[in-house]
């Protein structure tokens, strides 16, 4: 939602958080709600992102448990990111994106373009932004629907073959973290565009030590 600085920010699944992070998605598409309504050109949105902590942080909430890592520990190694593969077992619990401190996101996206259309619009740029094929997309929005319900909601138009409009969200990749970003901005270390910034591969972003990961 609405944010310091009137930035906005977006909760996205592992998956496709891990095709963004690549480079392979630039392309987001999401059903008509506070959210995505309050997205448009010019935008700047930080991901969150399915995550968990060690067992120590289980019992504290997100902000308690970064707080304690603040605290001189780098925590790099405290942390997992499930778009970057499956939870090692000395993990503790799954964390829902939308508990991600903003502290801990590792990107933000540029919105370019926003429009409005049905979710089965479908055409070779569109494949090609969303970073998937047909099938995959309907499979991972069917998953979508499938969760409103299981959390009490009612996914009544929101299925595929439902056809509901949908905010189509394009946007550049810039993988740091918004504050840290936005600080160096003022500082005069960023580049003055924000047209500069394109998109990374994971190897690339790697060899920026200055670059939260």
């Amino acid at each position: 939602g609405d944010d310091r600085s009137g930035i906005q920010a977006i909760s996205l699944a592992a998956d496709q958080t891990r095709l963004i992070l690549l480079g392979q998605a630039t392309q987001i598409r999401m059903r008509s709600a506070a959210m995505a309504d309050r997205i448009e050109a010019g935008t700047l949105v930080w991901l969150r992102e399915p995550y968990a902590f060690l067992p120590w942080a289980d019992r504290l909430a997100p902000t308690a448990a970064v707080a304690k890592l603040m605290q001189g520990k780098p925590y790099a190694d405290d942390l997992h990111f499930l778009a970057d593969g499956p939870k090692p077992a000395e993990f503790g619990i799954t964390r829902f994106a939308r508990t991600l401190p903003r502290d801990l996101s590792r990107a933000f996206i540029h919105v370019s373009k926003v429009e409005t259309a049905p979710v089965q619009r479908w055409t070779d740029r569109d494949q090609a932004a969303l970073g998937m094929s047909r099938e995959d997309f309907i499979a991972a929005w069917g998953q979508a629907a499938r969760a409103v319900a299981s959390f009490g909601g009612d996914p009544s138009g929101l299925r595929w073959a439902d056809n509901p409009d949908v905010r189509i969200i394009t946007f550049r990749l810039v993988r740091q973290n918004i504050d840290a970003w936005l600080g160096s901005r003022r500082e005069g270390l960023a580049h003055q565009e924000l047209a500069a910034a394109v998109p990374e591969t994971a190897a690339a972003s790697s060899a920026h030590a200055d670059r939260p990961v």
